[in-house]
C-alpha cells in the first residue's frame, strides 16, 4: 500500500473516530437532564455551595441571622456535578430587606473577573441564568457576586438568609449544538496533532 494511501486510510479512521467522540458526548448532554436542587442557610460547610467572602477574599460574618453583607462585589461559588451544556441556573436568595437602590446577582461570563451577567434580585423570587455561556472554573464551579453599588454610601447591611439553587434541563439551540460541535471538534484535531508531534 502506497504512502498516499496509508494517509487517506489514517484520515478516514481519524474522521471515524471524531464523529464517534463527538456523538458520545452530545448524547451524554441530553442523557443527564436530572434536576438537582441545592440550599444553605450558611451555619455549616456546604458541599456544592460555598461560604460568601467579601471582595478580599475574606469570609463574611454568619449569625443564626445569616451571612451579613456589608460591601459590594461580594461571592461565592457553586460547584457543579454536571456538565453546564444545556443547563439553566435558577438561584433565589433569602434576605432582610435591602437599604441599596440596586441589589443585583451576577453570574461569571468571561475571563475578565467582574464579566458577570447581572439579574436583579426579588426577595424568594428566583433568578434564572443559561449555563452554556457561563465561565467554568478548573475546579468545575461556577463564580457568582452580589452587586449593591450605594450599600456602603448608604452604610447599609443585609443580611443573606438562605439560598437555594436549581439546576436543570434547558434549552439547545441549533447555534449552540454547532457551536458545541465545533468547539469539540476543534479540541480533539489540536489532540490529535500533538500525538502525531511525539
Amino acid at each position: 500500500m502506497g504512502g498516499k494511501e496509508k494517509t487517506v486510510k489514517r484520515f478516514f479512521y481519524s474522521i471515524i473516530f471524531i464523529v464517534l467522540l463527538l456523538a458520545l458526548f452530545v448524547g451524554l448532554v441530553f442523557l443527564d437532564f436530572k434536576k438537582t436542587t441545592w440550599h444553605t442557610d450558611f451555619s455549616s460547610p456546604h458541599p456544592q455551595i460555598s461560604f460568601l467572602e467579601n471582595i478580599y477574599g475574606q469570609p463574611l460574618t454568619v449569625t443564626s441571622k445569616g451571612s451579613l453583607l456589608e460591601n459590594d462585589l461580594s461571592h461565592f461559588k457553586i460547584y457543579l456535578k454536571k456538565s453546564p451544556i444545556a443547563k439553566d441556573m435558577q438561584i433565589s436568595v433569602n434576605f432582610s430587606d435591602s437599604p441599596a437602590d440596586i441589589f443585583a446577582l451576577g453570574l461569571r461570563k468571561g475571563e475578565f473577573w467582574l464579566d458577570y451577567e447581572k439579574k436583579l434580585l426579588e426577595n424568594n423570587e428566583a433568578a434564572t441564568f443559561d449555563l452554556d455561556s457561563a465561565y467554568l472554573n478548573q475546579d468545575h464551579s461556577l463564580d457568582l457576586m452580589f452587586f449593591a453599588p450605594d450599600l456602603e454610601k448608604m452604610k447599609g447591611k443585609i443580611w443573606i438568609k438562605e439560598i437555594k439553587v436549581e439546576i436543570k434541563k434547558g434549552n439547545f439551540t441549533y447555534l449552540e449544538a454547532k457551536n458545541l460541535l465545533k468547539n469539540r471538534y476543534q479540541s480533539i484535531i489540536k489532540w490529535k496533532e500533538k500525538l502525531l508531534k511525539k
